[in-house]
């Protein structure tokens, strides 16, 4: 007996002992439905042939179940998706036999039947005999999840789409053709223009016959009317998203001014529209218009999402393609500019030189006038040349220069090459020398180009060199191609301006108004159309060394 008188439970009786197990149990079992009943993720219990013992409300929100329905007359696979269902009859239940707990991604079947992803934990619970006693899941609902790697796997594809093309016109075309239908019934792409109207650019519908339709409405202006309150003018006018998901027509009849228009659009009968604003560098210059109707799909507020961050890809594709055009365009009028300048350039330096040779043939002459006539030539072949050098430029980047390759000997193109500054190397007192390998294959060259990038090397060899010192053209075999140098004594190229020796119109600062600063830009690209490649070396205080390569010809097999 205790001190109150009352007798201990190691004194009650057997049936005693058993209703306060009982009443325990039963406590217990309320607490564990009150927990079950208020997790958001479904939890269920079912026997070892499937079927269903008791489901908590989440779980009968999420398969679409009201709260009387009894899931007593469910059976587990039926629940769930075909494939899911395979995985757990496979692999999930025989998992959780053996090893008495399984983990996986499945998916149930929601209201009309959609597959709703989950992440799955199934328990096999056993009596004390080691049988089994019943089955326990436990399903966490990952659809945000998955749409949102769905999502980023879609940005992915159209960054790809976007990116394929440098063009603006097909950087549209990929746009709306990435849109429909992956992500929308039909898609318009809308441009606000420089001279202040709205135009249609580029169409995408799902059904053929309905994109021509919408074909009908391109490259028509139309005005930037501010009075507006929806649609295209509005988010042009904002540059904020605009998600309709319920299109009406007093949402098209507002949106839509042009009555032939209105027709059209209210025909292919959108349900719901998603409006995004197409912006770079600060400003909105048009929008993306994503439309559902006949699929019956509807945007939500995580669809805005991915909608601006496609926008904002599709902004920047767009953008560094009109950029690019620009450019372009700039490069075709540079070219069309250096024509006219060299064609009307050429004919007056002709006359002036063909003038100073005529006045210099004709006899004897003060010699004061001699010298200005001399200086005359001089300078109307440097002005000839320069013009070459800028038309050179042009071609080599417009990918227009032709070469005539043909079967050349090295040590002809390098004895030529010498030859033609023996004079400009003995007046500066330069030792002009020759280092070539013996036995050379020929190589494939255009012999006038290859002595042009010659001519190009060694005038800046003679240039720079100091009296006194020594210029080597040389030759060897590599294991691909044969290598020609052009060595010099000068004053060599500090490292920090070697990577620009190459670039268009660079000039060193000690060296600033010595030429035009085209001569070893015109080298690289002559010798990288040649399928070579060309490099300098170079120590401050020592010389410097130019090399480039040329292919071997392909040696005919003797018969």
């Amino acid at each position: 007996m205790s001190t109150t008188g009352e007798p201990t439970t190691a004194e009650w009786s057997p049936l005693e002992r058993i209703s306060a197990t009982t009443a325990e149990l039963e406590e217990a079992r309320e607490r564990l439905l009150t927990i079950m009943a208020a997790t958001p993720d479904l939890v269920a219990f079912s026997d070892m042939q499937g079927r269903i013992l008791y489901m908590n409300a989440a779980g009968r929100r999420m398969l679409g179940l009201s709260a009387e329905e009894d899931v007593t007359q469910l059976f587990g696979p039926d629940i769930q998706a075909g494939w899911a269902a395979a995985l757990l009859i496979r692999e999930g239940l025989p998992t959780a036999l053996r090893e008495g707990v399984w983990r996986g991604e499945s998916a149930f079947l929601g209201p009309g039947g959609r597959e709703i992803p989950v992440s799955q934990i199934i328990q096999c619970h056993k009596t004390p005999e080691g049988g089994v006693d019943f089955i326990s899941t436990v399903a966490i609902d990952i659809s945000a999840q998955k749409r949102m790697e769905g999502m980023q796997q879609l940005l992915d594809e159209a960054t790809t789409f976007l990116g394929s093309s440098l063009e603006y016109e097909p950087t549209l075309e990929n746009l709306v053709r990435f849109a429909v239908p992956r992500y929308a019934d039909w898609c318009m792409v809308s441009m606000l223009r420089e001279d202040g109207l709205i135009e249609d650019v580029a169409v995408a519908h799902a059904d053929a016959a309905k994109e021509q339709q919408l074909r009908t409405l391109l490259h028509r202006g139309r005005p930037m009317d501010p009075r507006v309150p929806v649609g295209v003018r509005n988010v042009l006018r904002t540059g904020e998203l605009e998600l309709t998901c319920d299109v009406t027509d007093v949402w098209l009849r507002a949106a839509i001014r042009n009555p032939e228009r209105l027709q059209l659009l209210r025909g292919l009968g959108p349900r719901c529209a998603l409006i995004v604003p197409l912006r770079a560098r600060d400003r909105t210059f048009g929008t993306i218009g994503l439309f559902q109707s006949e699929s019956g799909r509807h945007f939500d507020t995580g669809d805005g999402a991915f909608a601006q961050e496609l926008a904002r890809r599709a902004a920047l594709a767009l953008d560094n393609a009109r950029l690019y055009e620009a450019a372009q365009q700039a490069i075709r009028t540079r070219d069309d500019v250096l024509g006219v300048v060299a064609h009307d350039l050429r004919s007056p330096l002709n006359t002036i030189s063909t003038s100073a040779s005529l006045l210099l043939r004709q006899g004897p002459a003060e010699k004061r006038g001699t010298k200005h006539l001399e200086l005359i030539q001089r300078t109307t072949e440097r002005m000839d040349h320069l013009i070459q050098d800028l038309l050179d430029v042009s071609r080599l980047e417009a990918g227009s220069l032709t070469l005539e390759r043909l079967s050349e000997d090295v040590a002809s193109l390098v004895r030529e090459a010498l030859e033609s500054f023996q004079t400009p190397a003995q007046e500066k007192k330069l030792r002009l020398e020759s280092a070539v390998e013996e036995g050379l294959p020929p190589v494939v060259a255009d012999r006038r180009r290859v002595l042009q990038v010659l001519s190009n090397l060694l005038g800046n060899a003679v240039k720079f060199t100091p009296p006194g010192g020594r210029i080597t053209l040389g030759a060897a075999r590599t294991a691909e191609d044969v290598c020609f140098s052009v060595s010099d004594t000068g004053p060599g190229i500090p490292e920090e301006q070697r990577e620009h020796v190459f670039d268009r119109f660079w000039q060193a600062r000690k060296t600033a108004h010595a030429g035009a600063g085209l001569g070893l830009a015109i080298a690289r690209g002559l010798v990288e159309a040649h399928g070579g490649s060309i490099r300098v070396e170079s120590k401050v205080g020592e010389g410097s060394r130019f090399l480039f390569t040329l292919p071997v010809a392909a040696i005919e097999p003797l018969h």
